[in-house]
């Protein structure tokens, strides 16, 4: 069965032995991030006394992939194909007329993003910031609404910034409700989540595709969606907090700096500003963000575990030929590996094509491929087929001057990063590297295997309850 809320999964993890519950006074000025940083691949983690605060806040809670695996109610091993799975069949949200998230509707003076404990994460961020939340807006022209993980820089009590970067689809909607001449672009912000929603936030699915259909897939259950107060847009039924608003067209104010995924602060720059209308929020709500910096944090583990289904989904319609897929920890997609069946020389360049050619996959600037004996997931099996089927002189191939995704701190940067750049602002460049066995070179000698006895011996020493501890 899926998890209603956020509440419902809080108390399973209790139960697991997943969720570190903090009870001593905390100040969410550093002090908050500061766990984030202690917690790295660690516990969930609920603040039950925020200074300054009568809210909790919840960090970490999809940090690991056991986490990920325990929301979906499956095993670890099954997490990459159930995803990939979920994105050939999504099931679409239902409509409610209430829910949970309408406990507490204020509008007008009573409009004041101080009533929540949003954290400064780190020394040099440049405030308070929301960064969790699930960013919902309409394509102005079509309607269509999409969903996004975009940090928000607290400025006031009805007022953020938005990161709306140039190639997100928020940016997207943004720079279209600009073309046709509006004055606004409607959006809604939901904190605070059942799993299942909270892990398609991060997940850049390919424009036109809902990512509530995806969640549904996940839950193998409709997610409850309820109309906004304020706003003409669908939000969910079960959040913790719901933030209503207006983006107005052509107001920029400084936004950043803050401390990213990639381990480096972002610089500041123009962005948009979000006006906040109305906040409904339940009762006793508890505000959920979570701690970026250099990796693992949960926001690597969440969105490289969304990307490496993705990636595996699209590119094997085109390449039927790959086993496998893995962004690797702490890149969120712009190191990955591949495992495919090899039968002729030059075939990897069909498979880098298939990658390269995928919503995320586009963005990656390394790309390792391995025949589909090693094991993707496994740095160390990529690590053995690299140092011995890979000579840099003959498996390496470059390919220069490529869009730069704008975050990755090592890109040539043209322009400078904005909603209003337009185009490419930063150039990148890609490297393959053919980490699979040469149908033209001889290979010297052939792969160890393990003795023919092994599971004769480990059957002999389970019957005799002795554990071989595996480092």
């Amino acid at each position: 069965m899926p998890f209603s809320d956020l509440r419902e999964f809080l108390d399973f993890l209790k139960d697991e032995g997943e969720l570190s519950t903090i009870d001593i006074e905390i100040d969410p000025y550093l002090e908050i991030g500061a766990v984030g940083h202690l917690t790295r691949m660690g516990p969930a983690v609920l603040f039950t006394n925020v200074k300054g605060s009568d809210k909790k806040v919840a960090i970490n809670i999809l940090g690991t992939r056991k986490r990920i695996a325990l929301a979906l109610g499956i095993e670890e091993k099954d997490v990459i194909s159930r995803l990939a799975y979920v994105y050939e069949n999504p099931i679409k949200p239902v409509i409610v007329s209430d829910g949970p998230c309408k406990e507490n509707i204020l509008k007008g003076e009573a409009v004041d993003m101080g009533i929540f404990p949003v954290p400064q994460w780190n020394d040099k961020d440049g405030g308070k910031f929301s960064d969790f939340g699930i960013c919902l807006t309409k394509d102005p022209e079509t309607g269509f609404q999409n969903a996004g993980m975009y940090r928000q820089h607290i400025k006031g009590k009805k007022k953020t910034g938005v990161y709306a970067g140039d190639k997100s689809h928020i940016g997207m909607h943004y720079k279209k409700a600009k073309e046709m001449g509006l004055d606004y672009l409607e959006m809604a912000v939901a904190i605070g989540l059942d799993p299942a929603v909270n892990m398609v936030g991060p997940c850049p699915a390919e424009y036109g595709l809902n990512e509530f259909d995806l969640a549904g897939g996940l839950r193998q259950e409709p997610v409850q969606m309820v109309k906004a107060e304020t706003v003409d847009i669908m939000v969910p039924a079960t959040a913790e907090i719901i933030l209503e608003g207006r983006i107005p067209i052509g107001v920029y104010e400084e936004e950043g700096p803050f401390g990213e995924f990639t381990g480096y602060y972002s610089g500041t720059y123009q962005h948009p500003v979000f006006e906040i209308t109305a906040i409904t929020h339940r009762d006793n709500p508890i505000f959920q963000g979570t701690y970026l910096a250099k990796m693992p944090t949960e926001g690597h583990v969440l969105p490289e575990t969304f990307n490496s289904a993705m990636i595996y989904a699209q590119a094997k319609k085109n390449a039927p030929e790959i086993a496998g897929v893995y962004c690797f920890d702490g890149t969120w997609a712009l190191m990955a590996s591949v495992s495919m069946k090899k039968e002729f020389e030059g075939q990897i360049h069909q498979v880098a094509n298939a990658f390269f050619a995928t919503h995320v996959g586009k963005w990656t600037k390394v790309l390792v491929i391995v025949d589909d004996d090693i094991n993707v997931y496994d740095k160390e099996d990529l690590v053995w087929a690299m140092m011995s089927r890979y000579q840099p002189e003959f498996d390496t191939y470059v390919i220069p001057r490529v869009a730069g995704i704008g975050i990755d701190p090592s890109e040539r940067v043209i322009k400078s990063r904005g909603i209003e750049t337009g185009g490419v602002s930063n150039l990148s460049s890609r490297i393959i590297i053919d980490a699979t066995r040469s149908l033209e070179r001889t290979v010297m000698g052939e792969v160890v295997k393990s003795p023919v006895i092994t599971s004769e011996v480990e059957k002999r020493l389970k019957d005799n309850r002795i554990e071989l501890k595996k480092y």
